[in-house]
């Protein structure tokens, strides 16, 4: 645009303040993150503090990792197996055709939402007593169970309407987090303070491989669309 005098004007910038905002509560988010990587070793010292009689030295027993390992390999197991489940079907169905829905390019929107919403909402349940599963029996029998969301999701791609394909959704996100705070709360149970610490960095090991293999598996999706 130019003025009479053949001078441009100016071009007034739009959003500034609404990128300035999501810019800070990102570095907020970031700056969170690094201070409590920084904090942990002094949240561990306050949590766990070493305390020896002045009589005797206290020596405890400590289990090896692969000892700790191998007592918590069903709940390595379920965590792995909660996140290949979850990440290997829902991006396929995310991106599914949307055209035929009536939410049109929103469809995707809704789906992200509901599962997230959903995810959230059900890591407060195992604060509830009663609605905890706490067996590793249990676990291990509702994480297995969740495979049947597979045949569930191609039917209710081919036959079904959105709607219960956002129900469905819904309820993976409502699994997600709830069996995985369930077993992250579950599987400490009965060690000390070191292992308790290493035995979190396996779960988290086994977590980031659950990641991993379901993001890879999510490409199997991609058979018999024509793409592939």
């Amino acid at each position: 645009m130019t003025e009479e005098n053949g001078t441009r004007a100016p071009i007034k910038l739009e959003g500034q303040y609404k990128a300035i905002a999501v810019c800070w509560f990102l570095g907020l988010g970031s700056l969170v993150a690094w201070n409590s990587m920084l904090t942990i070793s002094d949240y561990y010292y306050n949590l766990f503090p070493v305390s020896v009689s002045n009589d005797a030295k206290v020596v405890p027993t400590r289990l090896s990792t692969m000892q700790i390992f191998k007592q918590n390999i069903d709940f390595c197991l379920d965590l792995f197996l909660i996140y290949v489940l979850t990440l290997s079907i829902f991006p396929g169905f995310i991106f599914e055709n949307t055209g035929k829905h009536q939410l049109g390019s929103w469809y995707p929107l809704v789906l992200i939402a509901m599962y997230n919403v959903l995810d959230l909402i059900s890591r407060y349940i195992p604060l509830i007593k009663c609605l905890k599963i706490e067996s590793r029996k249990g676990l291990l029998i509702a994480i297995l169970s969740r495979f049947l969301f597979v045949p569930a999701y191609y039917f209710t791609g081919k036959y079904a309407d959105q709607g219960w394909m956002i129900l469905l959704t819904s309820i993976l996100g409502l699994t997600n987090g709830y069996l995985t705070v369930c077993v992250m709360t579950v599987a400490p149970k009965g060690y000390n303070g070191p292992e308790q610490n290493a035995l979190g960095n396996i779960l988290v090991l086994c977590l980031l491989g659950g990641i991993f293999a379901g993001v890879c598996l999510d490409w199997l999706w991609l058979i018999g669309k024509g793409t592939f």
